[in-house]
């Protein structure tokens, strides 16, 4: 179970949220030191049928390796819920980057 292996609060840890999903910053227990982004998505609000192609999704991620790509640590599937462990990328999403990068050319 996610639980067992990570750390987050729900109060603070908050990164992002989407229509399916919620990104929260975790910490691995075994280190107390790595930390991640976790994605975790209801799998309630999938369209039926659509969480096979999500848990096929993930797995071709798990094997990507580019600097510009998002890597993925690992995924448990629980109950309703898919918990996506992955790099935590700082400094702001991609929709700030590009809104910065507009003011700056204004």
């Amino acid at each position: 179970m996610f639980m067992d292996y990570y750390t987050m609060d729900l109060k603070t840890e908050l990164i992002n949220l989407g229509s399916h999903s919620l990104v929260y910053k975790c910490t691995e227990n075994s280190s107390l030191m790595t930390q991640y982004a976790v994605k975790i998505m209801d799998t309630n609000m999938l369209k039926r049928g659509h969480e096979n192609r999500y848990l096929r999704e993930i797995e071709i991620m798990q094997t990507l390796d580019h600097p510009n790509i998002v890597q993925i640590h690992e995924y448990f599937q629980e109950e309703n819920k898919i918990f996506l462990v992955m790099e935590l990328c700082r400094g702001g999403d991609l929709q700030q980057k590009i809104n910065w990068k507009r003011e700056m050319a204004a």
